[in-house]
Formats: structure tokens, sequence, C-alpha cells
């Protein structure tokens, strides 16, 4: 119930702000910057709450919230370097790519590869910077070394997660078809479960790593997260 009551609070500046506008001096913050720094405190918090379950503790959710909240510019600046960092490397690609002649295709083929394993060694970085001490760059650093031959994992276990979710949206949108509010409410507890498990899946992941590296059971793992986050 927290998992799904962090997520419902998530999505809710989403679901106020409604469609996007994009007009005005604060239509971008107001239909894209406020609802990503929910995302992503909400995600952060989710991950908190993860590690003090495994650990056996209660989830303090606006604990976590307000841990979320502290930790934010490093967050916030390890995912502008991540976004950077592959934003670079398709442009590099996609320049060699114009002088390639008829081997553009293939150094296209060879970017995207990159761009996702860079975009992969990462994906545990946010997480670091929320449960650990110090900077973007050495969340980067320990997410590289976290994500250590685990990449394809990591990147199979979200392509099965978006088609599950995928495969819901498709049975509400055919039960919708009994009534609109029927509609209302199914989407909006997709919305959730949508967030909530893609939240859990990064939590997962980060702790599944930790724990191989560390060659500890992931309860052991997550009782020292919880240690560091209290």
């Amino acid at each position: 119930m927290a998992v799904l009551g962090l997520g419902a609070l998530a999505l809710l500046p989403t679901w106020w702000l409604g469609e996007p506008d994009f007009s005005g001096p604060w239509g971008l913050a107001q239909g894209l910057g406020v609802p990503w720094v929910a995302g992503l405190l909400g995600e952060s918090a989710l991950l908190g709450i993860s590690a003090h379950a495994l650990a056996g503790r209660p989830s303090r959710p606006l604990q976590m919230v307000f841990r979320a909240i502290r930790r934010f510019p490093v967050m916030a600046a390890v995912i502008l370097l991540r976004v950077l960092a592959v934003a670079g490397i398709v442009s590099l690609g996609l320049l060699a790519a114009d002088h390639a002649g008829e081997y553009a295709s293939l150094l296209l083929l060879a970017t995207v590869i990159i761009a996702l394993g860079v975009s992969s060694a990462f994906s545990q970085a946010t997480a670091v910077a929320f449960c650990r001490r110090g900077g973007p760059l050495q969340a980067l650093a320990v997410s590289v070394e976290l994500t250590r031959d685990l990449r394809m994992t990591v990147l199979k276990a979200k392509a099965k997660l978006a088609l599950l979710l995928i495969l819901l949206g498709v049975a509400v949108s055919h039960v919708g078809e009994i009534s609109p509010l029927v509609e209302r409410l199914g989407d909006g507890l997709l919305e959730v479960l949508w967030f909530s498990a893609g939240a859990l899946l990064t939590s997962v992941s980060y702790l599944v790593c930790s724990a191989r590296v560390q060659r500890e059971r992931i309860e052991v793992v997550a009782r020292g997260i919880s240690d560091a986050i209290d």
C-alpha cells in the first residue's frame, strides 16, 4: 500500500496539470519540469522503502521523500550527465555516418549499441546518488562498477516489464469498453502500476547489482543501504 500510495502521490502533479501546455513563459516548466521532478522524487523514495522492507524495518515514506528532496540536486546532475553522454555519442555517430558512405549503416548500428551500453552502465547512478554520499561523478563511477557484466540483464528486465505493462494496458482498454468510468479508473490504476513497477525494478536492480559486487546476500545489502539512508 505504501508503494502504490507513493506512486499515486508522484503522479498527482501530472494528473492535476492535465495535458501539457507549453504556451507562456512557464509552460515548459509546468508541462515537463513539475511531473519530472515529482517522478524522480517518488522513484527515489520507493528505493528507500524497498531497502527498508527487505531489511525488515518500517517503510517511513515521508522520511524517504525528504531525503530525496535533499539529494535532488545530485540526482538531477547525474541524469543530466547521463543524457549528455548518450546525446554526445549519438551526435558523433551521426556526424561520422555522414562521411562514411556505404559504411554509414554499420556506423549507426555501432552508435546505437554503444549508446545503449553507456546508458545501461549509468542506469544505477541515480539510485547511488540517493543512497550514498558524494557527487554526481562518483555516482556515475559507482554505477559503472555495479553494472559490470550485468548491463544486458538490466536492459532485458526493463524490456520484459515494459511488455507486461503494455499487455495490461491493452487489457484495460478492452475492459474500458464496458463503461467510461471503468476506463478512467483503469487508466489511473495502470499509470500507478507502471510508475511503481518501474521504480521497483530500478530499486531491485540496484540491490541485486550491489549484492553481486559485494558478494553478500541481498538482505544484508538492503540493511546496509537502510542504515545509510536513515
